[in-house]
């Protein structure tokens, strides 16, 4: 979420060990997400193939899960792009024009999941809520289960 800042940092005229030490952590910072979030997804994409290969199980939340997986990879795909063009570009006042290029594919990109975080976060939360609430029906409830499963 900090490319940008990371990218202007490392390209702002004044080079002081404070401003590098800043990017440096911001960063870190993302690395750490980075791996994380790919670890995570992996779990899921995990969590997914195994649930498919299970047919004895009546999965009722496969529509719900399918749009928060879809939703996450577009959110990890962007995340990863924004990370990886933070280590290319190093100052893009002296980029040549494939550095523009990616430089301004990263800012559109990030300028993109700003605008989307908001909307994605509602969506997980919505999904979330309804998978529960879909759960408590057919557990606690099974005479209206028709209601959450079609």
């Amino acid at each position: 979420m900090y490319h940008v800042l990371i990218i202007a940092m490392r390209s702002s005229n004044d080079t002081t060990a404070h401003y590098n030490s800043i990017a440096t952590i911001y960063q870190t910072y993302e690395i750490l997400g980075f791996i994380i979030n790919n670890i995570l997804f992996l779990c899921l994409l995990v969590y997914k193939y195994r649930k498919k290969a299970d047919k004895t199980d009546e999965n009722f939340h496969e529509p719900i899960f399918n749009q928060l997986f879809y939703n996450s990879a577009v959110c990890l795909a962007i995340n990863d792009i924004c990370t990886l063009v933070s280590f290319v570009i190093g100052d893009p006042g002296k980029a040549i024009s494939a550095e523009v290029y990616i430089f301004s594919l990263a800012v559109l990109l990030e300028m993109l999941f700003m605008w989307l975080a908001s909307v994605m976060f509602a969506i997980i939360t919505v999904f979330s809520f309804l998978a529960a609430i879909q759960r408590i029906v057919i557990l606690y409830i099974p005479n209206y289960k028709y209601l959450v499963i079609g």
